[in-house]
């Protein structure tokens, strides 16, 4: 004799077309992440050449190669500061502002670790 017992196994449920992402949203999606990434990038190398990293905002981070372009750009300006500057006189580093320096992430203070110990150790006190 069989029992009528309600079946218990769970049961997959899809959920709703409108709370799936569209093509369009995925995309929109990777195209802020790629955005990102690139600014991520770009603060990064303004670090490294000791240029302020307001200077992001300037650049063109719509796609790789415009982010090439304007590193490019930095990096000559950079050394045309270097060449105008009175002989005696070294390239000052950029100090960033306090509030800067709360902004920064792990990846800029381990940069700034690297590149300039001094100064890392005078803005955060060897932390």
């Amino acid at each position: 004799m069989e029992m009528d017992t309600p079946d218990t196994r769970p049961q997959a449920q899809t959920p709703p077309a409108q709370d799936l992402p569209t093509q369009s949203d995925l995309e929109q999606r990777l195209l802020d992440l790629q955005l990102r990434e690139r600014a991520l990038k770009a603060r990064e190398a303004l670090l490294a050449l000791r240029l302020p990293q307001d200077l992001t905002d300037l650049m063109d981070l719509n796609s790789d190669e415009g982010l090439q372009k304007s590193l490019r750009l930095a990096r000559s300006l950079q050394k045309q500061a270097q060449v105008q500057a009175p002989p005696g006189d070294a390239p000052k580093a950029h100090v960033d502002s306090p509030l800067d320096v709360a902004l920064m992430g792990y990846p800029e203070r381990a940069a700034l670790y690297q590149h300039n110990p001094a100064i890392y150790n005078q803005t955060f006190g060897g932390k």
